[in-house]
């Protein structure tokens, strides 16, 4: 399983890893994981959610292949808007729920203390 999830060139949705880190003891909604992610610099969080950066993947994410970024042109008002949505891959799939079970043993409720400095 490991392998075959690890090397996939499948990509997921945050909604869906949350749901795999659920099912790994780990209950947290997709906003939950969101702000987790931010908080450990895993994406980018911003104030303004109309800042193209916000929710993205930072460069170390990209760089350890984490994640893939699909974009997605809107079309408003006689502009074309671009929107980011991040992507769990397959070897994220398996960095995610190793980092809970190795950072997180106790469970769930210390998923929200403070990121270590």
């Amino acid at each position: 399983y490991y392998d075959a999830v690890g090397s996939s060139e499948a990509t997921i949705s945050m909604s869906r890893m949350a749901a795999i880190l659920t099912q790994n003891g780990y209950p947290l909604g997709r906003n939950e994981l969101f702000e987790w992610m931010g908080n450990h610099d895993f994406i980018i969080r911003s104030n303004n959610k109309n800042n193209k950066s916000h929710n993205c993947p930072t460069s170390k994410s990209m760089k350890m292949n984490l994640f893939k970024v699909k974009q997605v042109i809107i079309k408003r008002d006689g502009y074309d808007m671009i929107r980011h949505t991040p992507l769990v891959t397959g070897k994220g799939q398996l960095y995610f729920v190793n980092y809970f079970k190795n950072h997180y043993p106790e469970g769930y409720k210390n998923i929200s203390a403070p990121k270590a400095v």
